[in-house]
């Protein structure tokens, strides 16, 4: 799916259905080769956004390691999942669901990769217009409130990948020798 350009009209139901029942780390997820990011890199010059609306059980105050907490934090992030789609699609603009990753812990022995259900919002209809690219950063601010996000990418037309605090503060720019698929 991370693959899949956006279209004029939504991806069949059971796209949505297998993506949100495929928890983060345990998707089986592989990373986009740069020759398959070429069609995001097209549908993204006019800007774009990453958002995840999920979080991990210690966020929760739920156990990892405990079965039944897995299970849990499975469905909460589901429900927010199916949530964050409903108010992309009421927006206006397009999408592709992807798992977005990081390295937690990096540099310990404890180091791990760790992938989470996201989705890159495009600053174009589902007609492929260009938007209000502010708007489109607005709402990627108020998604990181809405879903208690440390921070979300944020990419402005020809820009730099900056990655945003909720309170709309820059936490830090990629390098803008970074490609597309390097973080997307």
């Amino acid at each position: 799916m991370a693959n899949t350009p956006p279209q004029s009209q939504s991806p069949p139901q059971h796209t949505h259905k297998s993506y949100i029942s495929r928890p983060s780390s345990h998707s089986g997820a592989k990373c986009l080769p740069r020759s398959s990011a070429n069609p995001q890199y097209r549908h993204s010059k006019d800007g774009y956004i990453i958002i995840s609306p999920c979080r991990s059980s210690s966020e929760y105050n739920l156990d990892s390691s405990k079965p039944n907490d897995v299970r849990k934090t499975n469905e909460i992030n589901n429900k927010r999942i199916q949530d964050l789609i409903k108010k992309i699609k009421t927006s206006g603009y397009s999408y592709t669901p992807v798992y977005g990753g990081f390295i937690e812990d990096k540099g310990t022995e404890n180091e791990t990769n760790v992938y989470e259900r996201s989705f890159i919002v495009y600053n174009h209809d589902r007609q492929g217009n260009t938007q209000d690219f502010q708007r489109l950063a607005d709402l990627a601010i108020q998604w990181a409130k809405d879903y208690n996000q440390n921070s979300v990418l944020i990419c402005a037309p020809n820009g730099t990948p900056t990655y945003y605090k909720k309170d709309g503060s820059v936490h830090f720019e990629l390098s803008k020798s970074a490609v597309f698929n390097d973080y997307a």
